[in-house]
């Protein structure tokens, strides 16, 4: 009997005891049901966050490309920009010297010989204008400066210089995309030719003109043998440019050095009244570099096919720099 109460009283207390424990692992199961929950919803955060990076990531690169791209046109926006301060100073220099050379020119005409409706005063007036008119046809519009060959074009036949076309993508004038290739345009390189041959032939002209006009002003009397083989007209010789430097008798005649690129001091014989472009030509006849692929620097400023060395201030014993276009 008493061993049953005993028995009975155990399984109470393990009655009991299971109950508590039943408890707590209902609870347990619960907690761990409820974290099970929390875990899952962080990781749904967790590859939300990682996606939101990547994008985030994806478009600090695509700004980062685009920064560069658009600090790489500031660049050439801002030397642009100094280029064309440049020429624009450059032609308002120009300018003043123009109106400087027209009140000269109006002096001289008045005190020309030559009748005003002569042959050799109309053929100088029809070249002038047919030069100026050519030179405002290859006028690149980037450095306002003359093209000369190779001259490039966009799809719309607008043309641009040698010097500007490796920094542009679209064209200037009507914002077509250049693309990849550097599209030769041929016409306009046949009226530079053009234009350099109509400007030696202006030279020639000038230079007669200004021989007279100096002779006369001083009255001196030129004699036959000074130029052999060159014909008399009055007192005043009809000599060229190429001419006066075979024979360089002439006191208007002046020695001139050109430094070459990377190489040594050229000395050239030549006038007040040649041009920048017969100058490259007897660079050309000496260096046998092509007169159409260099340049020449005086003072920091290129100098511009079309222009006098007077017109540059260049006067006998000068230095002047010569490079590559």
């Amino acid at each position: 009997m008493d061993s049953t109460l005993i028995l009975e009283d155990k399984k109470t207390a393990w009655n009991r005891y299971t109950e508590e424990r039943k408890k707590v692992v209902f609870e347990m199961e619960h907690d761990l049901t409820s974290k099970k929950e929390v875990v899952a919803e962080l990781c749904h955060r967790s590859i939300l966050k990682d996606k939101e990076l990547e994008s985030l990531q994806y478009r600090l690169t695509v700004l980062t490309e685009q920064r560069v791209k658009e600090k790489r046109e500031l660049e050439i926006a801002k030397s642009c920009v100094s280029m064309i301060e440049g020429k624009f100073e450059n032609e308002r220099k120009e300018l003043e010297h123009s109106e400087y050379q027209v009140e000269d020119l109006e002096r001289r005409i008045g005190a020309l010989t030559v009748a005003p409706g002569s042959l050799e005063l109309q053929q100088l007036e029809q070249l002038e204008g047919r030069v100026a008119s050519k030179v405002e046809e290859l006028e690149c519009p980037v450095c306002f400066t003359t093209c000369s060959p190779p001259i490039y074009t966009c799809p719309n036949q607008h043309l641009v210089c040698s010097t500007c076309r490796p920094h542009l993508s679209t064209c200037p004038e009507c914002r077509a995309d250049y693309g990849g290739h550097m599209k030769v345009h041929r016409y306009a390189e046949r009226d530079a030719r053009e234009l350099q041959e109509m400007q030696k032939e202006l030279t020639r002209l000038r230079a007669r003109g200004s021989s007279r006009e100096k002779a006369e002003a001083t009255g001196r009397k030129v004699e036959p043998q000074v130029y052999p083989g060159v014909p008399l007209q009055g007192y005043i010789l009809d000599i060229t440019p190429e001419m006066a430097r075979k024979y360089p008798c002439d006191p208007w005649m002046m020695d001139i050095r050109v430094r070459e690129y990377q190489g040594p001091i050229v000395t050239l014989r030549v006038t007040p009244t040649d041009t920048v472009m017969d100058l490259k030509y007897q660079f050309e006849e000496v260096t046998e570099h092509p007169a159409n692929h260099i340049c020449f620097y005086f003072e920091g400023r290129i100098l511009q096919e079309g222009r006098t060395l007077e017109f540059y201030n260049i006067q006998s014993q000068t230095i002047v720099h010569q490079g590559f276009q």
